[in-house]
């Protein structure tokens, strides 16, 4: 037999321990490995014996980390296609999901969401990944970005007016509309970059533009100037857009974020034709929110407190709709079980005595909205039980009331005061607006019971409730609140002028006609300064001055026609209200006020004053003399013209809009309120 040939190498004897088997090599190269021969480079160094001997290039990979058995079994698990939600939402995401929990391999997986919640993983990806943009996390194409971007979508202002508008959003508005977490978002935004769209840790620009719509209400009009527009109006209708495109394009991926900018943009309403208005962005928001499992307890979950804020908030804008433009509730509030907010649920970081005022006020809000359920559920309640829903709606608000928080209560004597003033002040006075719309709302039902149907004077309770909402309307133009009033407030003032327009028309006391010519006027005041900021302000104005020009209220036309083109101003100078400073400051320079004596530091505790700058520009949607219109010399048709020769009544105004002249309007006004049924509509008899 002969023996094997000599590899120069040093040949190991064998041990007799462990019989004729050779020591395998701890690390060999990369071609004795792939020729599976024993390499001696640990030895020898680089090149090898064996490389030497046959002229192979000898080189060494580097060794792989070893990965843990934990991890090897996390590995297997995870082999097929799986994506991790947290736990609240999957539960809600997926129906039947607690059916399939039992027959599928789901479970909690190690990863943990950037809050710090556990996420939960599917063996199955939960959607159409054909249908997907692959590599795009905002799930928007090449061509819809470009559409985003001719449309200047994604532009953002320059950063001292975006920080203007941050500032005054999270100062006036953020405390009674808690949606977002303040103190995540501020940091995020005061990140180096942050102003990049395309930076992932950049707040988004979706919440942004809605931030900067909201915001464009109450700014300095120098604000609104260097945004590149003259009127607030144009201004929100630019960024409501602009939101409305990001949205409707589905650039944001987060549905929390969508959810918090559609609750900003549901209080925009700009057309009584348009179906995309207020309802229809409320309702996209609680469809999402409701998909995402917001409307039921999530226990202890990190963002536990926001989604309670968010769910509340969905509920408030839902009730709030509901109240103003009498369409069905979403929500049923059987099928919740958030529970009611506390001020602890409210509270953030570097939040002010104001920020604490104002949110103790929200907290009372929410429960007013929580309660109101009843009194808008009593027109479709039966007869033979609505006398007993009614006496529960009446305990409810009565409690209510009696247990408000300090912050909440009005003065002994009725009036909304406070020592200092704040804008807590501003949202004080919307709650007891909207809680005497709610009461008229259940007056109006109790009178069904016992009062004649024919009758159209309001009763005495509802008379003695419109009186208190426009003592209040007074007040707040006086102390000049009502330009910081947000959305809802308008329906807050229509409630006590139809009860005016009411009595000026139907009532035979002469006293009482007085009194209600002044009330007219003080709201219609309130409305008039509103229409600045909202379209359906302006409308409803010119509607309850054709309703009062039409009511045989010659005596107080002057004064009206005065009103409508000349803002009352104080005949005191007004309490400053000042204004909490940004828990974290931005870094802006400080504004020299150049448009009147009202003045909003960012830097500083602002003081809302009121004048003339916080009005400046005309209500958009008169286009015919509202002088005119009211003129007592204006001859009314006796008789009714034929409604086909319409168009022979029509003027096209400046802009080449279609409007009715005067007497036109006049004549439609009257047709209709002979008709009744509009008229019923319109101002229901209360």
């Amino acid at each position: 037999m002969s023996q094997p040939e000599s590899s120069g190498v040093p040949q190991r004897s064998p041990d007799p321990a462990i019989g004729a088997s050779t020591r395998r090599a701890a690390r060999a190269c990369t071609t004795c490995h792939s020729r599976k021969t024993r390499c001696d480079v640990l030895q020898v160094g680089v090149p090898c014996t064996k490389c030497v001997e046959n002229e192979f290039q000898c080189s060494i990979e580097p060794r792989k980390k070893r990965r843990r058995k934990a991890e090897i079994k996390d590995s297997d698990s995870l082999a097929m296609p799986r994506v991790a939600f947290p736990e609240h939402i999957i539960r809600h995401q997926i129906p039947h999901y607690k059916f399939f929990q039992n027959l599928t391999p789901v479970g909690k997986s190690s990863l943990r969401s950037g809050n710090g919640e556990r996420l939960m993983s599917l063996p199955i990806v939960p959607r159409d990944e054909s249908a997907e943009l692959h590599g795009n996390h905002r799930r928007v194409g090449p061509e819809e970005l470009r559409f985003l971007k001719e449309m200047h979508v994604l532009d953002l202002p320059p950063k001292p007016v975006l920080d203007e508008c941050v500032a005054s959003y999270f100062r006036v508005f953020h405390s009674f509309f808690p949606v977002i977490d303040r103190p995540s978002f501020l940091a995020r935004y005061h990140r180096k970059g942050s102003d990049n769209p395309d930076d992932p840790d950049a707040p988004s620009i979706l919440i942004i533009q809605a931030i900067i719509f909201t915001a464009c209400a109450f700014v300095p009009m120098e604000c609104i100037t260097k945004l590149g527009f003259s009127t607030r109006q144009q201004a929100r209708s630019c960024f409501y857009t602009r939101t409305r495109y990001l949205h409707v394009f589905n650039y944001e991926s987060d549905d929390i974020v969508t959810i918090q900018a559609l609750l900003l943009i549901s209080q925009y309403y700009h057309s009584m034709t348009e179906q995309r208005h207020t309802w229809f962005w409320a309702h996209q928001a609680i469809s999402l929110a409701q998909g995402a499992g917001l409307h039921r307890d999530s226990g202890h979950a990190p963002q536990r407190k926001l989604w309670a804020r968010i769910w509340w908030a969905c509920l408030i804008r839902d009730r709030l709709i509901t109240l103003g433009t009498n369409r069905p509730m979403h929500i049923n509030s059987l099928d919740c079980n958030v529970p009611i907010l506390t001020p602890a649920d409210l509270e953030e970081e570097d939040d002010t005595e104001i920020d604490n005022l104002t949110k103790a006020i929200f907290v009372d809000f929410t429960k007013l909205c929580h309660y109101m359920e009843g009194v808008l559920s009593l027109a479709f309640a039966p007869q033979d039980t609505l006398k007993d829903q009614i006496t529960v709606c009446e305990t409810t608000l009565h409690n209510w009331k009696a247990n408000l928080s300090a912050p909440s209560r009005r003065d002994a004597d009725g009036t909304v005061q406070m020592t200092h003033g704040s804008i807590a002040l501003v949202y004080r006075t919307f709650l007891h607006l909207i809680y005497n719309i709610v009461l008229t709302a259940l007056l109006q039902s109790k009178s069904t019971l016992s009062r004649d149907p024919s009758s159209r004077s309001p009763s005495m309770d509802v008379v003695s409730v419109a009186a208190d909402s426009a003592v209040l309307a007074e007040e707040s133009t006086r102390f000049g609140l009502v330009e910081y009033f947000p959305t809802p407030s308008v329906t807050a003032i229509m409630p006590p002028l139809t009860v005016q327009v009411l009595l000026m028309r139907y009532s035979s006391n002469a006293a009482e006609v007085a009194e209600a010519k002044i009330r007219f006027s003080t709201c219609m005041e309130a409305l008039h300064r509103l229409s600045y900021i909202y379209w359906h302000a302006g409308f409803y104005h010119d509607l309850f001055l054709l309703a009062a020009s039409s009511g045989g209220a010659a005596s107080s036309i002057s004064t009206l026609r005065h009103q409508s083109n000349h803002p009352s101003q104080p005949e005191q100078p007004p309490q400053p209200i000042q204004i909490q400073a940004m828990p974290t400051s931005i870094p802006t320079q400080t504004r020299q006020e150049t448009s009147g004596p009202r003045s909003i530091s960012l830097l500083s505790d602002r003081s809302i004053e009121s004048d003339a700058s916080r009005v400046p520009e005309p209500p958009i949607f008169a286009k015919t003399s509202i002088a005119a219109l009211l003129d007592s010399s204006v001859s009314r048709p006796t008789q009714s013209t034929d409604l086909e020769n319409l168009p022979d009544a029509i003027d096209l105004d400046s802009d080449g809009v279609k409007s009715l002249n005067s007497q036109e309007q006049i004549r439609m006004f009257e047709e209709w309120l002979n008709d009744n049924a509009l008229f019923s509509t319109l101002f229901p008899t209360m």
